[in-house]
């Protein structure tokens, strides 16, 4: 219990470093992003990934393209190219969560529009793949 409260102690306060105007660099907050990105598709504990996605959201209102950059490439990337479950660090997790991250962040314009441009891309891939295992079944 007391690791959990540390953890999310350490994202709440990283999140508010965040919020110090010309605190941090770009490349501070890219990594910050990154290091909530890791979090919330790692950490299945609630309090610590919510306050991830907390941290998250709170990038997005001041920088949208750190999670254009960091963020929503790494959750995409994880989607799987078929029916096959999502491997993050060896184990298996959920599409589900991938995709609760991505609504959960997903507030702006910008991210909204990144999101279904990506995803769209992620479909026509996916499409392609079956489509190509299904050429040699005939």
């Amino acid at each position: 219990q007391v690791e959990v409260s540390l953890r999310t102690l350490a994202i709440t306060e990283l999140t508010n470093l965040t919020t110090l105007s010309d605190f941090l660099s770009n490349s501070e907050l890219s990594l910050i992003a990154q290091y909530f990105t890791e979090t919330v598709l790692m950490d299945d504990n609630e309090y610590v990934f919510n306050s991830a996605i907390g941290g998250l959201a709170q990038i997005a209102q001041l920088d949208s393209s750190v999670l254009v950059e960091v963020t929503l490439p790494t959750l995409i990337s994880l989607l799987p190219d078929a029916d096959e479950p999502v491997r993050i660090n060896g184990q298996d997790k959920p599409k589900e969560k991938i995709f609760d991250v991505i609504v959960s962040i997903s507030t702006g314009g910008a991210l909204v529009n990144f999101m279904v441009i990506r995803l769209l891309n992620k479909l026509e891939q996916l499409q392609t793949t079956l489509s190509n295992q299904g050429d040699g079944l005939y």
